[in-house]
């Protein structure tokens, strides 16, 4: 077993690498900064594994948190019926409570130790928090996520296109819940049955379940741990070296500038476990004049650029900090009216364009009755 053991210099950048790619969900940057921390204070090894070298075998384990929101209204009638405020607020996602539990009752389930854990998709919290799972049981996180960028719901994985079983899958609340799916229709069973229970906790739970060495070779993007960090390496060096910061960030991630300006106002909505909003922003430079719109659930799903539709899922939009070249978080209390921007998009991975993943994930996946263009065929110029 070839592993390879991460410095706390390309924790930084792996977790800088994954905003890119993070679509405006993925988990924070200050859960993934506080995960780095702990990894660093507790003397662990934070250490990573290719998807090749896994045994076909092995078990693997993806560990995590499923949730978004809920409405007032259930806010109210949680606080009525449990005698208490809502625990989950996205200032202090209490992921550390929720996804250990689901790992260890899941394991129980099983009856055996997993080889290692796998992120179900790619974004700063969500892959540290794994990696950092990881660390604490002695095991290595498998290079690699099953998505190439963040999702909002468990059915739009690549695990699902290539008929991977979603079960068992386990979930954990605050409230010391444990619930077991130990068998389901599909993937959208198990995403409703979940994102229930989450929505029923207060809007999030944590979440387990696992796959063998041998579908794991067939349904994830390999190495993309190790693509994020070459991306947060490469705008660590043009921090020190003076380049723009915004340049090496989009030449590093292959990724299309798609606007520049400024947040005109950020709407906000949770319910169902999720947290639907809008996003507005007025251009400046080179997009003075002009405007931009993202359509978001959890992700940013739906673009429209001077009222006209524009990129769409699965290609990536991610809303990146135009100082500090990170991608933002939506519900992060930054991202704000006024603050400066710049929007970036990147080409989703290949199987998302194929009948089947553009159903999972595409415009109509969302309700939209926009078709589907790929990034490249709207947007020429990179930088």
């Amino acid at each position: 077993m070839t592993l390879r053991t991460l410095t706390q210099e390309e924790l930084e950048n792996l977790v800088v690498g994954a905003s890119a790619f993070s679509t405006g969900g993925g988990g924070s940057m200050q859960g993934a900064r506080q995960a780095i921390r702990e990894i660093r204070e507790k003397n662990l090894q934070a250490r990573l594994i290719g998807p090749e070298d896994v045994p076909n075998d092995a078990t693997i384990i993806i560990p995590g948190a499923v949730g978004g929101g809920v409405s007032k209204e259930i806010e109210r009638r949680f606080e009525a019926v449990y005698k208490s405020k809502i625990p989950l607020k996205w200032e202090k996602w209490p992921w550390d409570k929720w996804a250990p539990f689901a790992l260890k009752e899941l394991i129980k389930f099983m009856g055996k130790e997993p080889y290692a854990y796998l992120s179900a998709e790619l974004g700063p919290g969500g892959i540290m928090e794994v990696l950092q799972l990881a660390a604490i049981d002695g095991k290595p996180a498998v290079d690699a996520d099953t998505v190439g960028r963040a999702v909002p719901e468990l059915s739009m994985t690549k695990l699902n296109l290539e008929g991977v079983p979603a079960t068992p899958s386990l979930c954990t609340s605050h409230f010391g819940d444990i619930v077991i799916v130990k068998e389901a229709y599909d993937y959208w069973r198990v995403e409703d049955i979940v994102r229930s229970f989450a929505a029923a906790s207060g809007g999030g739970v944590g979440w387990a379940m696992p796959i063998s060495g041998k579908d794991l070779k067939r349904s994830v993007v390999p190495h993309s741990y190790s693509k994020c960090i070459n991306v947060g390496e490469a705008v660590a060096e043009a921090k020190r070296t003076g380049r723009d910061l915004i340049e090496a960030l989009i030449e590093a991630s292959d990724a299309y500038k798609l606007f520049e300006g400024v947040v005109s106002g950020v709407k906000r909505e949770s319910k169902l476990g999720f947290l639907w909003g809008e996003s507005g922003f007025k251009g400046t430079e080179e997009f003075k004049g002009h405007t931009f719109r993202i359509w978001f659930k959890n992700e940013n799903h739906i673009s429209w650029k001077d009222k006209k539709p524009f990129v769409t899922s699965p290609d990536l939009i991610t809303v990146v900090d135009a100082e500090k070249a990170e991608g933002i978080w939506n519900w992060s209390k930054e991202f704000a009216k006024g603050k400066k921007v710049v929007v970036i998009g990147v080409r989703c991975e290949v199987f998302w364009r194929s009948e089947k993943g553009l159903e999972v994930l595409g415009p109509g996946a969302f309700g939209f009755k926009t078709k589907y263009k790929p990034i490249e065929q709207l947007v020429k110029k990179k930088c």
